[in-house]
């Protein structure tokens, strides 16, 4: 009798990007003659304990959740947690954090402020390309820039003006702490947890009243690491790309057609991968602005052949996983916020350049980065297990 091929289930919160995800490590594992199913969104307990009673798989890959926090399920299998971020959707992630027999990481642990030597076994998991979908082939270029992303609208004015309070003291508005935040030097190029938890600490020192960083109220802190911060660093990026050129594209979520500036030059949020595609390959500069340059859309655009903006990160590790397959100049454009405009200028003059890097990228993109190569990675982390 045959033994049956290993089995491996994969759940993520309902988006479509986990979906796009999801799908394309399936097919990747698929590849391989492993048996993968992609579900979400993440299942309770009672629906995980009938799943793997019935799908009985060699190990669970949940992205956003580790084992500690499902309740209500008590049947042994090897859990591997992918954490891809610190909040979704206004719920932070790290609570409960533990139990899981393996961690992925899409950014260096300690920006999400966790000590990777308190965990059993982690290791870095980036994410992949279907070169099914995100493949070069010859497009007529519609935009000189494109920028795909996350934007959240402006925050509203009543909470903005709300009072911060500290043990009953007022200490300010939520509008003086953004100003001082949105000044400050804090942003993706060098981004930790941390770093903005301590400055809402000194900046309440600096306004005479001690607070304990553990005392930070979690709407506070959504508020500055995560709105503000993606505030901050996209309308920066934005901005520098319609001083270079009027042919600029967004797309995302409708958070963009709440600031009049960008709004006119929305192209609507593309869900389908076949049409994230074509967006890469329609723009002669792809625009990345993230704390960490092996993101979806770096790579998707990569895959495509498309010349692709990567902001600089002030990170130690970037050179041993970023720089060992791509180098600036002859993969992407680097660039921070120094010299976004002179770099996007001279990379739109020199039509050759971009379909150098663009086809350079496309070629390690193949070789090294497929979600055929992330499933490889799983199926031998867990063999190490």
């Amino acid at each position: 009798m045959m033994a049956r091929p290993p089995r491996i289930a994969l759940f993520a919160p309902a988006s479509p990007l986990y979906v796009n995800v999801l799908m394309g490590l399936r097919a990747g594992f698929a590849e391989l003659g492993v048996d993968a199913h992609a579900g979400w969104p993440l299942p309770d307990g009672r629906l995980l304990t009938a799943f793997l009673g019935n799908f009985r798989p060699d190990a669970i890959l949940e992205i956003n959740r580790c084992r500690d926090q499902i309740t209500g399920c008590d049947v042994r299998c090897r859990h591997l947690a992918w954490m891809q971020d610190f909040q979704y959707d206004g719920q932070r992630l790290l609570d409960r954090f533990g139990g899981s027999d393996l961690f992925y990481f899409m950014l260096p642990p300690d920006i999400y402020g966790i000590d990777p030597a308190t965990l059993p076994a982690w290791w870095y998991l980036w994410p992949g390309v279907n070169p099914d979908i995100h493949c070069p082939k010859p497009t007529e270029p519609l935009w000189d820039l494109s920028l795909i992303g996350h934007m959240y609208p402006p925050p509203p004015e009543a909470v903005m003006q709300a009072a911060v309070e500290v043990d009953g003291q007022v200490v300010g508005t939520f509008a003086e702490f953004a100003d001082a935040f949105l000044a400050s030097p804090i942003g993706y190029a060098d981004i930790r947890l941390g770093a903005v938890h301590s400055f809402l600490v000194d900046e309440c020192a600096r306004r005479g009243v001690m607070l304990s960083p553990k005392a930070l109220d979690g709407n506070a802190l959504f508020l500055f690491d995560e709105v503000l911060l993606r505030i901050k660093d996209r309308r920066a990026v934005a901005d520098a790309m319609l001083r270079v050129s009027s042919k600029v594209r967004f797309f995302g979520n409708l958070g963009w057609v709440l600031w009049p500036d960008y709004a006119r030059r929305y192209g609507g949020e593309l869900v389908d991968p076949h049409d994230l595609a074509t967006a890469y390959r329609s723009s002669r500069l792809t625009v990345n602005n993230s704390a960490w340059p092996l993101h979806f859309r770096t790579l998707d655009a990569m895959g495509c052949g498309s010349a692709v903006m990567i902001n600089r990160v002030c990170r130690p590790d970037v050179d041993e996983h970023f720089h060992s397959d791509f180098q600036p100049g002859t993969h992407y454009v680097s660039y921070d916020a120094t010299d976004f405009e002179d770099a996007a200028a001279r990379a739109l003059r020199d039509d050759a350049a971009r379909m150098r890097m663009g086809a350079a990228a496309a070629e390690v993109i193949a070789r090294k980065h497929l979600w055929r190569h992330r499933a490889e990675q799983i199926l031998a982390n867990l063999d190490a297990l």
